[in-house]
């Protein structure tokens, strides 16, 4: 990337991004998850609702988990520590909404709803809920097949001596 391009961009540019990415997947995790239920969807007319309420919630979630990183970002955007503490920040925030989106399917085939509080205050006993999850969906499995290269992409890592994926 050309230093003039670099120096053009807002700070913000990188949360810009991870919430774009992060709305991707949850949209797509939502059609997948719409997909799926259809026949519940359909029974209740709301198509239209689930997806612009689901947009909403979206949102609001991405608001909550990087609006305090932006304020940061505003404030320290020329700190080396802050940059590490905002890459460390996105990615985790990242997995951590992977995660979740992977394992709603095992999730509802065991509790019949989405994950909830329930779910994230059980997230102490690992071993019993990664057992659930890795019996209740074959999805689980098939999504962490790419996952380390995704992480190391969302961290600024270089593949191949390649800077397609340096975000900030």
């Amino acid at each position: 990337m050309s230093v003039k391009m670099k120096q053009t961009r807002s700070p913000l540019y990188p949360i810009f991004l991870f919430v774009i990415i992060n709305l991707i997947i949850f949209t797509l995790s939502r059609l997948g998850l719409a997909i799926w239920q259809a026949d519940r969807v359909s029974a209740v007319a709301g198509w239209g609702q689930l997806f612009l309420q689901g947009l909403r919630m979206d949102i609001v979630a991405l608001c909550y988990l990087f609006g305090v990183p932006a304020l940061f970002t505003v404030l320290f955007h020329n700190s080396r520590i802050w940059k590490m503490i905002l890459r460390i920040w996105l990615t985790l925030g990242s997995v951590f909404i992977l995660f979740m989106e992977l394992a709603t399917p095992a999730f509802i085939e065991t509790y019949d709803f989405r994950p909830n509080r329930l779910f994230i205050e059980y997230l102490i006993y690992p071993k019993e809920v990664f057992s659930m999850l890795m019996e209740g969906s074959m999805l689980w499995t098939s999504g962490w097949k790419s996952f380390p290269k995704s992480v190391n992409c969302m961290t600024g890592a270089r593949f191949n001596n390649s800077h397609h994926c340096r975000l900030l």
